[in-house]
């Protein structure tokens, strides 16, 4: 176990969560789920981007110019 530790401190941050990520993944899959801090998922919500309607109405636009198009035919 100490060699495993010796090889997780060489990681940088990035690669020590994905190994997280993936002992989460194992224990799931053998039916062992994590447990779920429900104050962090709120916060994690809390954290998840909207977009203004102005943004929404581009798209929209676009989307209509897009539909009018037609293809040149061979």
């Amino acid at each position: 176990m100490s060699e495993f530790l010796l090889k997780y401190d060489l990681l940088d941050e990035q690669a020590k969560q994905e190994v997280a990520d993936f002992v989460d993944f194992l224990l799931e899959r053998r039916g062992r789920r994590k447990q779920t801090d429900p104050a962090a998922y709120r916060q994690k919500l809390a954290n998840i981007s909207v977009w203004p309607d102005e943004d929404i109405q581009a798209i929209d636009e676009a989307r209509g110019y897009f539909n009018q198009w037609k293809p040149t035919e061979w």
